[in-house]
């Protein structure tokens, strides 16, 4: 279980957790890493930086195709399960296959300008492996309704064997109902802290969050914005911004940082300019802190406004932001009802409990009998 990291070890856990039966081929992509970067590498030296799409060609597909095949051919298993497209692409067997993602390749093209830069041939081969890997499988399983649609309406996909769930919280422990209540009505009444947690200042929107705290210091309210896993660009600075570049959640102190910092936040501030779905979104939720999010991407299935949170238009402004925290922060009981009802919903969609049960039934539905399922990564 150490290969597997993130949300990949809680899905591992999950299912043995359900009593499923597993054999695990690990790190089947990490295996080609080293090939697959001296590709990348030759590849951006002779195009002039064409950011090689190397786990989305036939090449590196063809490779994990035929890693997973001749594992199959040692383990008698009733399903082979993916946590990713990829892996699936290329695998010719007649056991039921099902993957578990967030997102289409065509779905990242339109959500992220970046990728428009690959070359056409590139984007061709990845396609052509997407649409592949949803039509081999028996059932494919997306985290939310707008990567569900690009694989119904951009790859052909029958409705029918495509479903949404979304991802639980990785935050490796939860507390209590009673717990999170307490820690809820012990946040200041003095001062409204914020959080955000996020590996990139603007694509995670910390532009947006800084102005929000700017904008309720007009309406004078005391506030602060705790930035976790990025670092603002230089030259940004507010006295009321405090920064942890990076908190490790595998070191037991970093980890109770991280966790301290949520259950001190009246809410989690992350309006990403693009993004899949958002781990980040029922993390917050688990803790028991209302999420204020950008509706980009897959996030509408991550935070439900008015149920975890408050879904704001992509071009809402900061000043709105700073509305609803304000109606919030000044009206104790109202922020307490929306902060546990932030948990109940946790509690019953977002946690790796709720979701194992939903992921089984589609296993289930998959295969004969469901007695046992084969992992990959």
């Amino acid at each position: 279980m150490t290969a597997w990291s993130g949300t990949e070890h809680f899905l591992l856990r999950t299912l043995k957790g359900q009593g499923h039966e597993l054999s695990v081929l690990r790190n089947i992509r990490k295996r080609h890493r080293l090939v697959g970067k001296a590709i990348r590498n030759l590849s951006n030296v002779l195009t002039g930086g064409d950011h090689y799409t190397v786990e989305r060609t036939l090449v590196t597909a063809n490779r994990i195709g035929d890693a997973v095949m001749t594992h199959l051919e040692r383990t008698p298993s009733d399903l082979l399960f993916s946590p990713s497209s990829i892996p699936l692409s290329m695998v010719v067997t007649d056991r039921p296959m099902v993957f578990y993602t967030d997102a289409t390749f065509k779905g990242l093209l339109a959500l992220y300008p970046d990728l428009a830069h690959y070359h056409p041939d590139r984007i061709a081969e990845a396609e052509y492996l997407e649409r592949s890997a949803i039509q081999n499988a028996r059932r494919v399983i997306y985290t939310s309704d707008w990567a569900a649609r690009s694989a119904v309406e951009d790859y052909g996909a029958d409705p029918d064997k495509v479903h949404v769930i979304p991802f639980g919280s990785n935050l490796p422990y939860q507390r209590g109902r009673t717990t999170i209540l307490r820690n809820i009505q012990g946040r200041s009444r003095e001062r409204c802290e914020l959080l955000l947690v996020g590996v990139d200042w603007i694509r995670k929107g910390g532009d947006l969050a800084l102005e929000v705290l700017q904008d309720l210091r007009q309406l004078g309210i005391q506030a602060r914005l705790t930035v976790v896993g990025c670092s603002p660009p230089p030259g940004v600075r507010h006295p009321d911004l405090e920064v942890h570049p990076f908190l490790n959640k595998q070191d037991r102190r970093d980890l109770a940082r991280l966790l301290s910092l949520y259950e001190r936040s009246h809410f989690l501030i992350v309006p990403s300019l693009a993004e899949c779905f958002g781990i980040v979104y029922a993390e917050a939720s688990s803790m028991g802190v209302p999420s204020l999010a950008r509706d980009s991407g897959g996030v509408s299935n991550a935070v439900l406004d008015g149920v975890n949170g408050r879904l704001f238009p992509y071009h809402a402004t900061a000043d709105q932001y700073a509305a609803h925290i304000a109606e919030h922060f000044s009206d104790p009981d109202l922020y307490e009802r929306t902060a546990l009802a932030a948990f109940d919903h946790h509690d019953q969609q977002l946690s790796w409990d709720a979701v194992g049960h939903r992921i089984q039934d589609i296993l289930l539905a998959a295969t004969r009998n469901g007695h046992e399922v084969v992992t990959n990564r």
